[in-house]
């Protein structure tokens, strides 16, 4: 039969939720450190400016480029619907087109990832782990495929048509 895989809601965890989750509660945690290390200052106004600064900067530098990246790639993902047969050929599916192709009508793929993921560092910003898939077929068709649908590229696919690709923020 093969594996289905589609956009759902462990994706959500994984790749939003979990990570937005995670760097909230790191810059809390931050924030209540300084506090204590700081708790020889009484004043209200020095407190309400360290919890200012401190969401301030979650927001700018995490929360906001993961929300981006997520929209975008969600966007692109919602309808499509991707299957691995065990024969080794593919089914790409969306509201308005139906692929089938196999190894032998793959020209090249594209794995597009982020640099952390890339130069397999620690990603630190927690939205290095978007990538996305580009498939282009010998019928000049391309197929994207965002991790949020599909993220087991170099395990289902031959490794001598994956090319790695760094793109410090992988949009869609």
């Amino acid at each position: 039969m093969g594996e289905k895989y589609k956009f759902d809601k462990k994706a959500n965890w994984k790749y939003l939720y979990k990570s937005l989750l995670i760097t909230f509660l790191a810059h809390i945690l931050t924030a209540f450190l300084i506090l204590i290390y700081n708790s020889k200052t009484e004043s209200a106004s020095v407190l309400s400016i360290v919890f200012i600064a401190v969401i301030s900067a979650w927001i700018l530098f995490f929360a906001t480029p993961l929300i981006i990246l997520y929209f975008n790639h969600r966007q692109k993902s919602k309808s499509v619907n991707f299957k691995v047969n065990n024969d080794k050929s593919y089914i790409y599916k969306t509201k308005s087109e139906l692929i089938k192709f196999n190894n032998d009508n793959i020209e090249k793929i594209e794995l597009n990832l982020s640099p952390p993921k890339y130069d397999k560092r620690i990603d630190f910003l927690y939205f290095g782990m978007y990538h996305f898939t580009r498939i282009y077929t010998h019928e000049d068709r391309v197929i994207d495929l965002s991790c949020l649908v599909f993220d087991k590229t170099e395990e289902v696919f031959p490794k001598e048509l994956i090319r790695k690709r760094k793109k410090i923020f992988p949009l869609l």
